[in-house]
């Protein structure tokens, strides 16, 4: 990686850092892109090469659940596999690091809440690309598709379902459960 790779991957962790920072000393709704773009010692307009809004710094967790997922799956994953791998990083992430606060502001704010499903796709098809790289493929197979869909709307239903129902039940419990339900559903 180039020294002007190096210095855009850091200001983009710059920013999602100081913006979690933010959110989570004043508030989102009180935090503004100029504050963050201010405190990450960036322009407002540099903030937005790097995100359409303050909105997007907070689906920047969700590229580094996948990450840490396909760290701890080998190259052609199943989806259970995948899916309980990204639900373990979302666990590690929550009690490490800023994800705690997505967690709340998800929690707190149905307008945040609504963004979920396009963060999903987003997630989805960076995962579909990542998958097809592991496997020495140019572009995302038929496989590579269902695999990271799959894997990420599973994620995403126990994800509401201990946000909103279950709070007390562990996230890959319900990622297990899901997958139990798919099983059945798929040979039953």
């Amino acid at each position: 990686m180039g020294l002007r790779e190096r210095k855009r991957e850091l200001n983009r962790e710059t920013i999602v850092r100081v913006a979690y920072r933010l959110f989570s000393e004043r508030g989102y709704d009180e935090t503004t892109v100029d504050e963050i773009a201010t405190a990450s010692n960036v322009s407002p307009r540099t903030f937005y090469r790097y995100f359409d809004s303050k909105d997007a710094v907070l689906a920047e967790g969700g590229f580094d659940i996948v990450d840490r997922a396909l760290d701890a799956v080998g190259p052609e994953p199943s989806i259970e596999a995948l899916a309980l791998a990204m639900a373990r990083a979302l666990e590690e992430m929550v009690r490490d690091d800023h994800m705690e606060v997505t967690v709340r502001l998800l929690r707190e704010h149905p307008r945040i809440a609504a963004h979920a499903p396009v963060w999903h796709q987003r997630w989805a098809t960076y995962l579909e690309s990542e998958l097809a790289g592991a496997g020495g493929r140019a572009h995302p197979s038929f496989e590579d598709r269902v695999r990271s869909t799959t894997a990420v709307q599973a994620v995403a239903v126990a994800a509401d379902e201990w946000l909103y129902r279950r709070p007390r039940v562990a996230l890959t419990a319900l990622v297990q459960e899901a997958m139990a339900y798919l099983d059945g559903s798929l040979h039953g």
